[in-house]
């Protein structure tokens, strides 16, 4: 998914499944940089589903392109469920709709229908040979310079989420004043 966003391909509507934070961020942020709308937060239970009606039925003058992220969607009412499913079948063009499920496994009516009009996306934590993959592109992404082997070490001790290494990384990074050279210096005196 995220090559296809990458290549400008941008979908109405997201279902992501799972609790990879650092998966959901990056996904969100390559849907803005090619997008170019609006980020708009929105939880319910703390946001009233009104408000999430409005967002997603209100089209602006000027043409705002939104990208409308709907967290803790578990908790949508019958009534609102039914909205957000018919506005799912015809959606704005200037909008971008993602729902985000922590629980790679939910499953109900309202998720098979929006399902079937959405790209979803398994957000669970990479096994770990993927885990280098994706702590690669951070690197990448950021300008890092790491040895492959501290990073192989990070993925061996901090590999049960992304999050994790990805924290690491950075600490390795400030604490060797953004240098590679004092990044293996410091591990290998602190053995």
């Amino acid at each position: 998914s995220l090559r296809r966003i990458m290549s400008r391909e941008i979908a109405s509507i997201y279902m992501f499944f799972g609790e990879d934070s650092f998966f959901q961020e990056i996904m969100i942020d390559a849907i803005l940089n090619v997008f170019k709308g609006e980020k708009i937060n929105l939880v319910l239970g703390v946001d009233s589903e009104e408000n999430i009606i409005n967002h997603l039925n209100l089209s602006s003058l000027f043409t705002e392109k939104e990208v409308i992220i709907i967290r803790n969607p578990k908790k949508i009412s019958a009534r609102c469920q039914t909205e957000m499913a018919d506005y799912c079948k015809s959606p704005i063009k200037d909008k971008v709709l993602i729902f985000i499920y922590d629980d790679p496994y939910s499953s109900n009516k309202f998720i098979d229908e929006v399902c079937s009009n959405a790209t979803c996306v398994d957000m669970r934590v990479p096994f770990p040979n993927k885990m280098k993959e994706w702590a690669l592109y951070y690197i990448k992404k950021r300008k890092i310079k790491i040895p492959i082997s501290l990073l192989d070490q990070l993925i061996e001790d901090y590999g049960d989420n992304t999050k994790s290494v990805i924290n690491e990384i950075d600490k390795f990074h400030i604490y060797s004043n953004h240098g590679a050279e004092d990044i293996d210096i410091s591990i290998n005196t602190n053995m």
